[in-house]
């Protein structure tokens, strides 16, 4: 009866909340979602991709895949979603794919996804590094913050120098969420790049690298934009020595 309901009701609501009570009945209930994830109706497709967000299986990992060819971007949302949930290295590769998306909710969840299979998902990341554009670069290295590898490290360290913008900027965020105090020269360089959002992300890492930052912090408080500025003097404030604060008081007075 559920499945009839799922297939056959016309009311999105009604198509939900049977896919969401053969969710909770096991790997029958979802074994019928899967096969709803290929019905013809957007509507059906949505309900069974979202039943499956809560608590897909492992034998959902072929089915959740090829959906993730639907014409519908919200199935696509969903579908990455539930594989980013499922978490098995087997769909790093689908998951890697979906950084390049035409949908910007996709291309983020898949970058979550991705995230979340740590070190098993390097080569595919890699591999969509040398072919994606910026906006896919930018997600891979979002994807890399948490993969504790010196090979990640170094890449992040070369893609801060990178032509575009929001590469140099997702790359220096990824590095102030790595730990370590050798990168600080590198990471201090970032801060004379010409685009505000590159120098506004150099220190928000350099603040999370705590003193041997504060030299370097303590120029940043003549930037010229407001926001690389406050980023600097809360940094400061948090872990600078008295002297380091002097600039500080100086610019606050101007």
């Amino acid at each position: 009866a559920l499945d009839r309901a799922l297939r056959t009701d016309v009311d999105e609501g009604v198509c939900r909340e049977a896919a969401a009570a053969l969710a909770v009945r096991g790997l029958p209930g979802r074994e019928l979602l899967c096969r709803g994830l290929t019905h013809r109706e957007n509507r059906v497709r949505r309900a069974a991709a979202g039943a499956l967000v809560e608590g897909p299986g492992p034998e959902c990992l072929v089915a959740l895949a090829a959906a993730l060819g639907d014409e519908d971007p919200e199935v696509r949302l969903l579908t990455v979603t539930a594989l980013g949930r499922l978490a098995d290295p087997a769909a790093a590769g689908d998951l890697s794919r979906m950084l390049a998306d035409p949908h910007a909710p996709v291309r983020r969840a898949a970058g979550r996804a991705v995230a979340g299979l740590g070190e098993s998902a390097l080569p595919w990341l890699q591999d969509a590094w040398r072919r994606g554009g910026a906006m896919v670069r930018a997600l891979v290295l979002e994807g890399m913050a948490g993969i504790a590898s010196p090979a990640v490290h170094s890449m992040l360290l070369e893609a801060a120098r990178d032509p575009a913008v929001e590469v140099r900027r997702a790359a220096l965020l990824a590095l102030g969420d790595r730990a370590g105090e050798r990168d600080v020269p590198q990471l201090a360089a970032a801060l004379r790049d010409p685009a505000a959002a590159v120098r506004l992300a150099a220190a928000r890492a350099l603040g999370k690298r705590g003193e041997p930052a504060a030299v370097w912090l303590s120029l940043a408080l003549a930037d010229p934009d407001p926001d690389v500025c406050r980023e600097a003097a809360l940094a400061l404030a948090r872990f600078g020595s008295r002297g380091d604060l002097v600039p500080l008081r100086h610019r606050l007075r101007s």
